[in-house]
């Protein structure tokens, strides 16, 4: 094993490799995880689980805790020996260099990737039990060997009080919380050294004192705020742990799955622990659950909003949140009168806490353990270990995401413990969201993403998302904007913001959203309109719909609210009561809904008749309608008096009728909007009136003419128009551009024709949307030839590849559209020459007579100094043989990249040439040879069995076939004798006879001679078995 760097222990994680000396821990381990199992695992069946204690070579500090009391959660190794302080070297003497076991402050801070540097000026408060006369002293000693600086009383750093916040009087000394203290005091300083250290020493361990010590802290000023102890679970307590603005850390227990108090509480960032390891990895670091970590669901403490939506497998309050180092044999220097390793959750506590500090002061309002849950990605992952077995899976075993034993992982930088996600000079994007919890449901509320962002960047795109269809965004792209939710909505949700920068980073914040419901209902309030009319009564048009429009209002405020039931009834007459519809408020507390009348009724619109969410029933109002046949008037206006043939024109208007002494809106009809053409009336749109009484609509007129609005009679209402305009409508002129990217091309190459086809509308210059382009050559002669087409785009760009044969000019004609004149533009002389062609040839320079092998190669074609791939050419491969022959071995067409591919028989011995033959555009071209040595196939077979006193005959083949000496050899040790040999016949066969094969099993081969088409082969080895 290699030393351990400085700061750090190089011991084995027992939860990784189990160690031959190992003996059961004292002091209370395994009492105190009776009493835990006794308080907290009575009633949950996600707890349902065996526990199996960790039984490594370590013994706790504190005893098991009586009913109401809490245990510290410190361990430390009996393993290593302790030792005293390095003493300082006398004059002309020499202290022998040695460094503490367990990790030190470089490791930790290394390990978490913090920045120790910051923290100036925060103050961290120790909550423990009873008195450590020595803590300040030994803080010293821990100190001065890291080369931290001094944290005394003296100089203002180093503060200890009692439960009360007074220096005196202290409680009793006691050496079991002594080391807890000396353990959480010494991992302040390893985390972050420039923190002030307030210790607050409680006058037991009764959770109400010290729950009264947490409560002093937060009085004193303190905003991080460690406890490494636990009790059983409960909720008895929380009062104590309840402070917005103050990041308040808890130990989750030192004795596998099981839950503890006050790690159980929801106010607190429950932390649980891991095995740390040095690594060859980028991090340097790796770890695993640790087994000896609490975990599990608490039987008391409800689910917290920011564990709503995390798979914890639990109902109710999930532990732990977080987590870092707290096995002890991967643990932690201490000094405590002495050099030790420490461990336990009482290492991770603290250190979570100094990490809260690093991270900066929380919002006064915010609660800092959902810090980590808004920020997961600067969080290092622990996927594997477990802490014991329960039903669900998670809640003891390291999984991907939120597990029991480590939470949501361990520190990747202090990012995730602030609010923004961002820490120190800001590098990367952050975001933080703020939402005023409770909600009252049915009345909107702000919610504003706050982004952190680099120098320089700037936000790109905002997208907020409701886990629920029912809760919107006035503005779901805007960083500040309202959140509604339907009035019977009462269970917690979350929303979710989506930020992306200029630079393409993109980070997601989720935050619950929970709400609340009054003892006493809010008041409603409605305003019930038909036809925009109302009162006592209302004028409708016989048998036409007509607008029923509710808004639902808070009584108090005369905010609108949203998801509350509306609805409307009717009554004929002597007829009886029915229903005209129903409709849920929308964000802006309106319901609406159509009603026909044809005769006189009363129409009534009532809430609910029941309390929904905070708000309480209402009745509603009636309202008589009167059906008569309507006489509107309708006006119309035009945006302009001339246009260009197809451009927009905007018509408006109103359509109104007379009631009273007033106009009302006639909403939901239909105007037409028509032109003459030809003499017959053409329809260029329509549009339907608002609820105000207007319309818009928008017309492409084509045509000089006059353009009306009319709304069309019937029995609802008589017939009605007006004259929007009489517009002039002017043909634009359009023009072609074109160019090529060459003037100069081999025959048949291509040639990239651009351009753009705009259109000029009195000055106004755009691309015209459509419209094709024909790409045309002139040649000599002076006939001329189409060599290309293209469409035009919609920002009136084109383009298309011309492959010109012969020399010529090129021009681009637009023969003309509805509205777009016909135009054209000259290219320019393209000179066509002949192409100057290449092609290559690639094999296996080693080939099998007889056997497939591919040939490979490329043909390109060059002029005027530009050399592209040549496709559609016939290329053949040729064999040329040591005696002069020529033999084709294959022919084959290029694909569109130049490249071709063929298969040969390997024949004999020689040199491979691709050729391309002249053709029209094309040069001959004939490449470079490629040289191949073809090795004679040698097959061979042979009867399994054979005698002693027979010869065994041999059956040989070759390939390519033709008359060549072959011999038949047998393996003797390591070398091989010849038994016989032969010639083969023509067609490439011979049957060898060889006697004398000793008895026993023989392994022959048979070698064949190399001759002028093929080097000498050698068979694959047999065997035949001699009797």
């Amino acid at each position: 094993m290699n030393p351990p760097a400085i700061g750090r222990v190089a011991v084995p994680d027992t939860a990784a490799a189990p160690r031959n000396r190992r003996r059961i821990a004292i002091l209370g381990v395994v009492s105190l995880v009776a009493g835990l199992i006794s308080v907290s695992l009575q009633s949950s069946v996600a707890q349902a689980a065996t526990v199996s204690p960790p039984t490594t070579d370590v013994v706790a500090n504190c005893p098991a805790p009586a009913p109401g009391q809490a245990t510290c959660l410190s361990v430390r190794r009996t393993d290593v020996q302790q030792t005293a302080a390095l003493a300082a070297a006398a004059p002309g003497q020499v202290v022998p260099m040695s460094s503490p076991s367990g990790f030190g402050p470089a490791s930790l801070v290394a390990a978490y990737g913090l920045d120790a540097s910051r923290g100036s000026g925060q103050t961290v408060a120790i909550v423990d039990a009873y008195n450590n006369p020595n803590a300040e002293s030994d803080l010293a000693v821990y100190r001065a060997q890291y080369g931290l600086p001094a944290c005394t009383t003296a100089n203002g750093c180093f503060r200890k009080v009692n439960q009360n916040g007074a220096a005196s009087p202290l409680p009793a000394t006691n050496s079991g919380w002594a080391g807890e203290i000396a353990l959480d005091v010494d991992m302040v300083s390893a985390i972050c050294p420039q923190c002030n250290i307030l210790l607050l020493e409680a006058n037991s361990s009764y959770l109400s004192d010290l729950g009264t010590a947490v409560n002093t802290a937060v009085s004193l000023g303190a905003k991080f705020v460690s406890n490494s102890y636990g009790g059983g679970d409960t909720s008895g307590y929380d009062s104590y742990y309840n402070h917005p603005g103050v990041a308040i850390t808890a130990s989750t227990g030192d004795n596998g799955y099981g839950v503890s108090y006050p790690a159980s509480s929801p106010y607190v960032t429950a932390v649980g622990g891991t095995s740390l390891s040095i690594a060859s990895t980028p991090r340097g670091f790796t770890e695993t659950a640790w087994a000896g970590a609490g975990s599990g669901c608490s039987t008391v403490a409800n689910q917290p909003t920011f564990q709503i939506g995390v798979a914890t497998g639990c109902a109710k309050r999930a532990v732990a949140d977080v987590s870092a180092v707290a096995n002890p044999n991967t643990g932690v220097a201490v000094y405590n009168g002495g050099w030790g390793v420490y461990g336990g959750t009482s290492a991770s506590s603290p250190i979570i806490a100094s990490v809260y500090a690093l991270a900066g002061t929380p919002g006064a309002s915010d609660y800092p353990n959902t810090y980590p849950y808004l920020h997961t990605g600067d969080l290092n992952d622990v996927t594997s270990g477990t802490n014991g077995t329960c039903t669900v899976h998670q809640l003891c075993s390291s999984v991907t995401g939120w597990d029991g034993p480590t939470g949501l992982g361990t520190p990747n930088t202090a990012n995730s413990f602030s609010a923004s996600g961002v820490v120190g000079p800001i590098t990367k994007l952050g975001a933080s969201v703020s939402v005023s919890n409770p909600l009252t449901p049915g009345l909107g509320t702000t919610v504003t993403m706050t982004p952190s962002l680099p120098a320089g960047d700037a936000v790109a795109t905002i997208a907020w998302k409701s886990a629920r269809a029912d809760c919107t965004f006035a503005s779901a792209t805007s960083a500040q904007t309202t959140l509604t939710c339907n009035a019977a909505l009462a269970t917690t949700s979350s929303i979710t913001v989506t930020v992306t920068d200029t630079a393409g980073a993109t980070k997601v914040v989720t935050s619950a959203i929970t709400f609340s419901i009054p003892t006493v209902k809010r008041a409603l309030s409605v305003a019930f309109s038909v036809a925009s009319q109302s009162g006592s009564s209302a004028s409708v048009c016989t048998g036409a719909g007509a607008v029923m429009r509710a808004v639902v209002t808070d009584t108090a405020t005369g905010a609108p609210v949203k998801g509350v039931t509306v609805t409307f009834t009717k009554k004929n007459g002597t007829a009886a009561l029915a229903t005209a519809g129903s409709a849920l408020t929308n964000a802006d507390g309106v319901a609406a809904g159509s009603i026909v009348a044809t005769t006189a009724m009363t129409l009534t619109v009532s809430l609910r008749s029941v309390a929904v969410g905070a708000f309480s029933a209402m009745a509603g109002s009636n309202m008589l309608l009167v059906a008569s046949k309507c006489s509107p008037t309708v006006t119309a206006s035009a945006d302009k008096s001339a246009s260009y043939y197809g451009d927009a024109v905007t018509i408006t208007g109103t359509l109104t009728r007379p009631v009273a002494s007033q106009s009302i809106p006639l909403a939901g009809a239909t105007v037409a909007i028509t032109e003459p053409i030809n003499g017959k009336v053409t329809s260029l749109g329509s549009a339907v009136v608002a609820t105000d009484g207007s319309y818009t609509a928008v017309v492409h007129p084509t045509v000089s003419g006059t353009i009306t609005v009319s709304l069309a009679g019937g029995a609802a209402w008589n017939a009605t128009s007006a004259v929007a305009t009489t517009l002039v409508v002017s043909i634009p002129t359009t023009s072609l551009s074109a160019s090529a990217d060459r003037t100069q091309v081999g025959y048949a190459g291509p040639v990239l024709v651009t351009g753009t086809l705009t259109r000029n509308a009195g000055g106004v210059v755009t691309g015209a949307t459509a419209g094709t382009i024909s790409v045309r050559e002139t040649l000599s002669t002076g006939a001329v030839i189409a060599l290309a087409a293209a469409a035009v785009a919609k920002d009136g760009t084109w383009k298309a590849t011309a492959l010109p044969k012969t020399a010529g000019t090129i021009s681009a004609v637009f023969l003309g559209a509805a509205g777009l004149p016909a135009a054209s533009a000259t290219v320019g002389a393209i000179d066509v020459g002949t192409w100057s062609t290449a092609v290559s040839v690639a094999a296996a320079t080693t080939q099998v007579a007889g056997l497939l092998n591919t040939v490979t190669g490329t043909a390109t074609r060059s002029y005027a100094g530009s050399t592209i791939p040549a496709p559609g050419l016939a290329v053949k491969v040729y064999l040329q043989t040591p005696a002069g022959a020529s033999l084709l071995v294959g022919s084959v067409t290029t694909n569109a990249a130049g490249a071709y591919a063929v298969r040969t028989y390997a024949q004999e011995n020689g040199t491979l040439v691709a050729k391309v033959a002249a053709v029209t555009g094309y040069t001959e071209a004939i490449s470079s040879a490629v040289s191949l040595s073809v090795t004679t196939k040698v097959a061979a077979t042979v009867a399994a069995v054979a005698l002693h006193t027979a010869p065994a005959v041999v059956k040989v083949s070759v390939l390519a076939p033709r008359a060549i000496g072959v011999t038949v050899q047998r393996l003797v040790g390591t070398s091989w004798v010849d038994l016989g040999s032969a010639t083969t016949a023509a067609n490439g066969t011979v049957a060898v006879s060889v006697t004398g094969l000793p008895i026993g099993r023989q392994t022959l081969r048979v070698i064949s001679a190399g001759d002028a088409r093929a080097d000498a082969g050698v068979s694959a080895n047999f065997a035949v078995t001699v009797r």
